[in-house]
């Protein structure tokens, strides 16, 4: 019994794999992974057997027919336009940063979830950010689809 305990321990800590922290000047990234933790699936029936397709089905049905269900908007990625790396005279927008949503989303016509996501900003982009909120032009109340309608 004490052997399979101090077992378990050991697998757990052997779970946490070190490594070295990552400076990338050029994104200007503070720490690029410098732990990775080992996420737990758990694959079966649960819900006095209702598989895990039934079930998210069932969520998704309940909350088209609640009233109160309000979707969330979400901002999803940050684009700047620039110059493509192999024609120099066409440009195009490339993602500079995400900011992704910390829950799980349905994905493959409702039948599993998707992993759990964290954001991640760099420094750089936080501080152009608040330098557009304080000095900039900032327009909370536009409803706009595009960039032609609101110039």
């Amino acid at each position: 019994m004490e052997s399979s305990m101090n077992l378990s321990i050991d697998l757990r800590q052997q779970s946490i794999i070190r490594r070295t922290s990552v400076m990338v000047p050029e994104e200007d990234d503070v720490i690029m992974e410098a732990l990775l933790h080992p996420q737990v699936l758990h694959i079966g029936h649960y819900d006095n057997g209702k598989s895990s397709v039934d079930r998210v089905k069932q969520i998704l049905e309940s909350d088209e027919d609640d009233a109160s269900f309000h979707p969330r908007p979400i901002f999803c990625e940050m684009l700047y336009f620039d110059a493509d790396v192999d024609d120099p005279n066409a440009e195009c927008w490339k993602e500079s940063s995400r900011w992704i949503k910390f829950e799980e989303t349905v994905e493959e016509a409702g039948t599993r979830w998707s992993k759990p996501h964290v954001t991640l900003l760099t420094i750089r982009h936080l501080l152009q950010i608040k330098n557009s909120l304080t000095k900039g032009l900032t327009l909370f109340d536009v409803s706009v689809q595009n960039f032609a309608e609101l110039v």
